[in-house]
């Protein structure tokens, strides 16, 4: 077996908690899409916003 490099993208993202989509979530990002806050294609954004604020990240 192969020896993982300590830098490679998967064990960095190991550590990483894994979050889940929900109906509050949906709330969010149907509450982002409506507004005029979001790009012409928002829903991406839209979904990364929800779950930002939904789940308090600092980064996403």
């Amino acid at each position: 077996m192969a020896k993982r490099s300590p830098c490679s993208t998967s064990s960095l993202l190991d550590e990483l908690p894994v979050l889940d989509l929900n109906a509050r979530i949906d709330e969010i990002v149907k509450t982002s899409v409506e507004n005029p806050l979001m790009p012409p294609q928002p829903t991406a954004d839209a979904i990364h916003l929800a779950l930002a604020s939904h789940y308090g990240c600092d980064v996403l």
